[in-house]
């Protein structure tokens, strides 16, 4: 019972701070777009994978996901910096998802990435 109320109570608090999430973003814009965020999903699945957690569950810390974001986050300035253009930027997150997956399969179900260095 404990456990539903205290997932119960997460949903509340996220569905009170969405519609202030959409507000500051607009208010950063200027405008508000439907499509606002829509490669979002990509990086946050990237970055949890580049952090070190299973696709499978079981394996990984919250110290290596915030890693993995910030990997991310350093690839993305990167791409800027550079001059990639966002489309080139998300097929560029796609393969780096796309080798994390692989990577993922290699490793045994109950293992860690412990030969990679990262816990």
């Amino acid at each position: 019972m404990a456990v539903v109320m205290i997932a119960g109570g997460i949903d509340l608090s996220v569905g009170a701070m969405l519609p202030l999430a959409g507000v500051v973003i607009a208010s950063q814009i200027n405008s508000g777009s439907p499509v606002l965020g829509n490669g979002a999903p990509l990086y946050a699945i990237a970055a949890v994978l580049l952090g070190g957690i299973s696709m499978r569950g079981g394996s990984g810390s919250l110290i290596g996901m915030l890693l993995g974001a910030a990997i991310l986050g350093v690839l993305a300035n990167g791409l800027n910096v550079s001059g990639v253009g966002g489309s080139y930027q998300i097929v560029v997150v796609g393969g780096l998802l796309v080798l994390m997956v692989a990577l993922d399969r290699l490793v045994p179900l109950h293992g860690s990435y412990d030969w990679l260095g990262w816990g």
